[in-house]
């Protein structure tokens, strides 16, 4: 029979050259960050968008190329979603919309692009029906740009998180709390 005996370290027990390897270690191991990590942000980004009527199934992110899109993405009331973007003062688009003269469909891509059918039961002239068009070109725009801009806001909430999991911080305090303990050669115990 054979007894061998091990020295353990706390990774603050290491030397620098040591807990430097400890640290690429843990960054660059499969096992350190998993498809969690992004799960909070993902629930809080749906309940704000959910705020205006819109709802997705998922959403498809890549850090690297900073690309983001949805997935199943629906309009759960086009009139609440469209009233987020409307300015009220604009005077045939409220007065058709309050006599329900005008009803709309709307539509968003998976990268966040807003179309907007409608139609109207009353007879524009040609003028009203020219600002008509405008507007909802305008309303459109509008919405893209928001949805556009809350994407890119979610995309670089997920670059800053990534970033600080993989700083030496947020390794030590991974390490800390989980109180993992060390060989000399930096191999976890």
């Amino acid at each position: 029979m054979r007894t061998e005996q091990i020295k353990v370290f706390k990774f603050e027990e290491l030397k620098p050259e040591i807990q430097e390897k400890v640290l690429d270690n843990f960054r660059n191991s499969e096992n350190y960050l998993n498809y969690e990590w992004y799960e909070y942000f993902f629930e809080n980004f749906k309940e704000d968008l959910n705020k205006i009527s819109v709802d997705f199934e998922s959403l498809n992110f890549d850090l690297y190329r900073n690309e983001i899109s949805f997935s199943n993405i629906n309009i759960l009331d086009d009139e609440k979603f469209i009233n987020s973007f409307m300015n009220n003062d604009d005077k045939i688009f409220n007065s058709l919309n309050e006599k329900n003269e005008i009803s709309f469909s709307v539509g968003i891509s998976e990268n966040g692009y807003v179309s907007l059918d409608y139609d109207t039961e009353e007879d524009l002239t040609e003028e009203d029906y020219n600002q008509l068009k405008l507007k909802i070109e305008e309303l459109e725009a509008q919405a893209t740009e928001f949805l556009r801009d809350k994407l890119k806001q979610y995309l670089n909430q997920l670059h800053k998180e990534y970033e600080y999991l993989l700083s030496d911080e947020a390794i030590k305090d991974t390490i800390d709390i989980n109180e993992y303990e060390f060989e000399e050669n930096g191999e976890q115990f």
